[in-house]
């Protein structure tokens, strides 16, 4: 019943991020899959990982078989923490959290900063809370800071 719920919330209230997660699925159709507490996860090649509304992408294997025990599982939580703040948040999680954690993520002037002054990439507030969100749903360690 939990994943319905989560499904329906995430379509209806998420729909930006969900649409944007579905489009993204559909350019990897091919890679493996498989669900994580509501969330479809897909392996992909890219050493980044992603988070939109119901849909998280990681790097894992090209073997659906073992793509599950390919993945980092406390990124695997943190992600997922992510798709709990797409259904807290809907509509507002694209500008909230997507687009400062893309940002926080890619800037060089971040990565530098990071690099230079020992800040954990955890630390920022999108991936902060993301990390307790994911913890205390789905009861895994996620990375720490």
């Amino acid at each position: 019943m939990r994943s319905v719920l989560y499904a329906i919330v995430q379509v209806v209230w998420g729909l930006p991020q969900t649409l944007a997660g579905l489009f993204v699925l559909l350019i990897h159709r091919n890679r493996p899959h498989f669900r994580y507490r509501g969330a479809i996860v897909t392996t992909w090649k890219s050493r980044k990982a992603l988070s939109l509304g119901p849909f998280v992408f990681m790097n894992g294997s090209d073997d659906a078989a073992t793509a599950l025990e390919s993945i980092d599982r406390s990124l695997l939580v943190h992600e997922y923490g992510h798709t709990i703040q797409s259904l807290f948040l809907g509509p507002l999680y694209l500008p909230a959290v997507g687009l400062p954690s893309a940002i926080w993520f890619n800037m060089p002037a971040f990565s530098r900063m990071r690099n230079e002054k020992g800040f954990s990439y955890y630390g920022f507030y999108t991936e902060r809370s993301a990390n307790w969100l994911g913890e205390r749903v789905a009861r895994e360690p996620a990375p720490s800071a």
